[in-house]
């Protein structure tokens, strides 16, 4: 179990590193299991870019996935599918239904297009950073400013009647990863993978839960950071890869707390321009 970051500025190539490297480790285990994690709207890319760097003869050996297809296919393994999922039409059709029936209670929503579409989003982000209804109850009561503790009751008092409406019946699709972290040590799928992340800017609270499961399962983890270095600078507004290098001290400490082999970190910056250096001696020396 080991974690590894690749880092550089962007056109140094930390994709064709990772692919490169996927593809000799291909041609050298016949039995190689390898798992690449993008975003969703890089999968496309990502596959294509596995397909032509992958021996034909190992293709089955490794593939690409986003954390979504990941819970689904958790949940066919493991199991947990006893209730339906909930899609963003559905829950637009509760919210709509909750607003209305409910609107004596707000202070400030009504039932308006864009009320739901703005609840619709805070309740996804609520649930990717896993702030559960008690907590946002707790983070109102302690609220000092009247005005801005009034339109978090009344964002509290949805999320709560959301949850209840639900709770039965279905499964909001912003739990699914909640639920792949926790069912993740269960399935055989990614037990002593090799797994590569790419494209990603930063994680989500319930991205982080997972890789924290996954470095204890997996057999190694390798991440690429776009950034100049690995050293947080102690003015954010000076340091436009400040973001990506907390990203990356977070998920190395991650790794320090699970006991997790740190590995030394791949610097792109630094063969980029080692081989710049190189070209330019070659093109002084051919004059």
């Amino acid at each position: 179990m080991s974690l590894r970051i690749v880092y550089g500025t962007a056109g140094t190539g930390k994709s064709t590193y990772l692919f490169q490297e996927i593809q000799q480790n291909l041609k050298q285990k016949k039995q190689a299991n390898i798992k690449v994690i993008t975003p969703e709207q890089f999968s496309f890319t990502l596959e294509k870019k596995l397909l032509d760097f992958a021996p034909a003869s190992s293709v089955l050996s490794a593939e690409v996935i986003t954390f979504n297809r990941m819970a689904y296919r958790i949940l066919e393994e493991v199991g947990g599918k006893t209730k339906k999922h909930l899609t963003k039409s559905g829950r637009v059709m509760l919210l709509d239904e909750i607003l209305l029936s409910q609107k004596n209670d707000f202070t400030f929503l009504g039932k308006t297009d864009e009320n739901i579409e703005m609840i619709g989003t805070q309740i996804t982000e609520l649930k990717k950073h896993q702030v559960s209804v008690e907590t946002l109850k707790e983070i109102t009561k302690s609220t000092q400013d009247v005005y801005l503790q009034k339109k978090l009751q009344d964002i509290y008092k949805i999320y709560e009647a959301y949850a209840t409406r639900i709770q039965d019946q279905y499964i909001d699709e912003n739990d699914n990863l909640t639920i792949l972290a926790e069912l993740l040590e269960q399935s055989t799928q990614f037990q002593n993978c090799d797994i590569y992340l790419d494209e990603f800017v930063g994680f989500t609270t319930q991205e982080y839960h997972i890789l924290r499961k996954l470095m204890k399962i997996s057999k190694s983890i390798t991440i690429t950071i776009c950034a100049d270095n690995l050293e947080e600078n102690t003015n954010p507004d000076h340091d436009i890869f400040y973001s990506n290098k907390q990203t990356a001290s977070r998920l190395i400490k991650m790794a320090e707390d699970e006991d997790i082999i740190i590995e030394e970190p791949i610097n792109l910056n630094s063969i980029i321009g080692d081989a710049k250096e190189q070209q330019r001696v070659v093109q002084r020396t051919k004059i």
